[in-house]
């Protein structure tokens, strides 16, 4: 006798999985960033900087980040206006603010003393240093402050390396910064030097200025250096109506010799041309001073000056 087969009920329809929900990124503001002029999300309008200036994130970070590899750009500032961390602490990452609090230490220290072990060489802190000695608390080596070798008894010996490096910049007319101590050569620009550690001085006599002002007799310019400049000056503006070549050298070379801390404002210059502060090329514009006529990067009018 055959059964009937039962009859198999239907399975259940599943129902298809609901596309996911992607929000909508937040709308940006008409404001931009004063770095790479992108527009700013609100939150990022809302980041206090002393000059009034608009950041975004991104660029804030990265200029945080890079002052602390780039002495040129430390103390992160805008329009010569210090940014504290404290402006900032929302945006950065802890672990960042406590390397940057830790580095603020070593570039703010003039006379640095780093372990005299090229494997090791850390900078050495002021609680790791007694007298005239600091024992590196990494790999215990002891160096001497003063000429920043293995500590020794008596008198600093004569250090060949830092003898021929001198010698060297003596016979190439180079000039080291009164407080850092760091080389320095010039190839264009005038005698006032402004070095990385904020020191600003003479390159003939290593004079230090006193809140921008010279302090020795020496020249503004160096006369081949100025007539190089004036040169660039004036093939920069090109030929000008009612003006020879010579008098717009004239005239280039009479406001040269006026010393300027490019405060009278910046205007765009379009094309491709080298920062005359950082030698960057820069592929699309520069901005050029509107007293001493010279080109400098975004970064350098902003961030360096």
């Amino acid at each position: 006798m055959l059964l009937a087969a039962r009859a198999r009920p239907e399975p259940a329809a599943v129902p298809a999985p609901a596309p996911p929900v992607i929000p909508e990124p937040p709308a940006r503001t008409h404001e931009r960033c004063v770095s790479c002029d992108e527009f700013l999300f609100p939150q990022e309008v809302e980041i206090d900087i002393p000059c009034n200036h608009m950041y975004c994130v991104q660029c804030i970070e990265e200029l945080f980040s890079q002052s602390l590899v780039d002495e040129s750009l430390f103390p992160p500032r805008c329009c010569k206006q210090p940014i504290p961390v404290d402006n900032v602490r929302e945006i950065l990452a802890p672990d960042f603010i406590q390397t940057f609090q830790d580095k603020k230490q070593e570039i703010e220290t003039v006379d640095r003393t780093y372990c005299s072990d090229p494997r090791c060489s850390i900078f050495m802190r002021p609680k790791n240093i007694s007298g005239d000695r600091a024992t590196c608390p990494t790999c215990q080596q002891v160096t001497c402050t003063m000429c920043k070798a293995p500590s020794h008894d008596g008198i600093c010996p004569a250090d060949e390396g830092t003898q021929q490096v001198l010698e060297l910049a003596r016979e190439n007319g180079w000039q080291r910064c009164p407080v850092c101590q760091v080389m320095v050569s010039i190839s264009t620009g005038c005698n006032h030097m402004r070095c990385r550690c904020g020191a600003g001085w003479c390159y003939q006599c290593a004079a230090r200025w006193n809140n921008n002002v010279k302090t020795c007799e020496c020249p503004q310019w160096e006369e081949n250096l100025l007539l190089r400049r004036a040169n660039e000056v004036v093939n920069l503006e090109g030929p000008q109506e009612g003006q020879t070549r010579e008098e717009q050298m004239e005239a280039a070379i009479e406001t040269l010799n006026v010393h300027c801390e490019h405060d009278r404002g910046w205007a765009f210059s379009h094309g491709s041309a080298q920062c005359a502060n950082c030698s960057q090329v820069m592929p699309v514009f520069t901005l050029q001073c509107n007293g001493c006529v010279i080109h400098w990067c975004r970064r350098c009018t902003l961030n360096r000056a």
